[in-house]
C-alpha cells in the first residue's frame, strides 16, 4: 500500500545514489546453495532452506531479491520449508526471454515449484510479488493453498495510463539511478540508514530495463483482473493516511476467508524495518490454519 503513496508523492528533483552495499542475506541464505530451473532458455534462480510440513515461497517485489526475506528465514527455517525466489530479470535470474508480464512471473514460480516437487504452497509476497502470487492462486491453483500479502500490491497503483508513461519515462533518463533511489526513499521513510542504503542500492543495481519493464507489467490492465483471491488470504499493511475504511473493506472483498493486520511505527520494507512484529503476526496466522507448530 505504501508503494501507492510513492508512487502519488514521486517529486522532480533528485537524491544521490546509495552506496552500493546490496541487501545483505543474513548467515541462513548466505549458507544455502543456489539453485536454478530454465525457463523459456532463461535461468530463474532460487533457494531452499529450513524443513516442515508446510512449504512457504517468498517473492520480494519490484527491484529487490530474495535477500529481503532474511528476517523471516531466521525465523521459520526450523518450523517450514521455505523457498525464495528471484523473479526474472532481479537477483541472479536472468531477463526472461518472452518479456516481462505478471503470468510471466507466474511462470517462473510455477517452473520452480515443479523443479522442487511442492504443490499446496503458502505464497508470501511482498509488494508486486503479492501482484505475482495472485496470478499463480488464478492459473496454477494447484500450487497454491494460500497467500499473504506484505504490503502487498493489491489496487493498481497508476491506472491512468497517460500518468503510468510519464512515471516509466522518470526512470529512463539520464538522472535514472536519482529517481529510482528518490522513489524508495518515499518508501523507507521509518527504517534506519543501513536498511535504506540496502533496499535502495539493491533497486539501483537492478539492470534499469528489467526494473522498468517489471513495472510496466505491473501497470499493465492485463494485470488487474478482478477475480477473488480462490485461498485464504492475509493482508499485513503498515499504517499510513491511505489506510482507511475504504481500503480496508475493499481488501477484505477480495476473497471469501480475508484477515487484515495494521502495523504501526513503520513502512512499505517492515520485514526488514519491523521483523519481529511482522514474524509474530505471520506465525500466529500459520499456527491458527494448522501449517506450522
Amino acid at each position: 500500500m505504501r508503494l501507492l503513496g510513492a508512487v502519488l508523492g514521486f517529486m522532480l528533483s533528485t537524491t544521490t545514489s546509495a552506496p552500493a552495499t546490496g541487501l545483505a542475506p543474513g548467515p541462513i541464505l548466505a549458507a544455502a546453495p543456489s539453485q536454478y530451473v530454465t525457463l523459456d532458455g532463461s535461468r530463474v534462480h532460487y533457494k531452499v532452506v529450513g524443513h516442515g510440513k508446510a512449504t512457504i515461497v517468498f517473492l520480494h517485489g519490484l527491484g529487490g531479491n530474495l535477500n529481503v526475506w532474511r528476517e523471516q528465514v531466521a525465523a521459520l527455517h526450523t518450523k517450514a520449508r521455505l523457498i525464495l525466489i528471484d523473479l526474472p530479470g532481479h537477483g541472479g535470474s536472468a531477463a526472461p526471454s518472452a518479456g516481462y508480464s505478471m503470468h510471466g512471473f507466474a511462470r517462473a514460480v510455477n517452473a520452480v515449484l515443479k523443479a522442487t516437487k511442492d504443490e499446496h504452497a503458502i505464497l508470501v509476497g511482498h509488494s508486486l510479488g503479492a501482484l505475482v502470487a495472485r496470478e499463480v492462486d488464478r492459473y496454477y491453483p494447484a500450487h497454491c493453498r494460500a497467500i499473504v500479502s506484505v504490503e502487498g500490491l493489491l489496487q493498481n497503483p497508476v491506472p491512468d495510463a497517460e500518468k503510468g508513461k510519464a512515471l516509466l519515462d522518470s526512470f529512463r533518463g539520464e538522472d535514472g539511478d536519482g529517481r529510482v533511489s528518490q522513489f524508495y526513499d518515499a518508501m523507507l521513510t521509518t527504517a534506519p540508514p543501513d536498511i535504506r542504503d540496502q533496499v535502495r542500492s539493491t533497486a539501483v543495481a537492478t539492470p534499469r530495463a528489467a526494473f522498468t519493464a517489471t513495472l510496466e507489467a505491473a501497470l499493465a490492465p492485463e494485470a488487474w483482473v478482478d477475480e477473488k483471491v480462490s485461498v485464504p488470504l492475509y493482508v499485513i499493511v503498515a499504517r499510513n493516511s491511505r489506510i482507511d475504511d475504504a481500503y480496508l473493506q475493499y481488501v477484505r472483498s477480495l476473497g471469501k476467508n480475508v484477515a487484515v493486520d495494521v502495523i504501526d511505527g513503520t513502512d512499505h520494507f517492515l520485514m526488514l524495518d519491523a521483523a519481529a512484529g511482522l514474524n509474530g503476526r505471520l506465525e500466529a496466522w500459520l499456527i491458527q490454519h494448522k501449517w506450522i507448530r
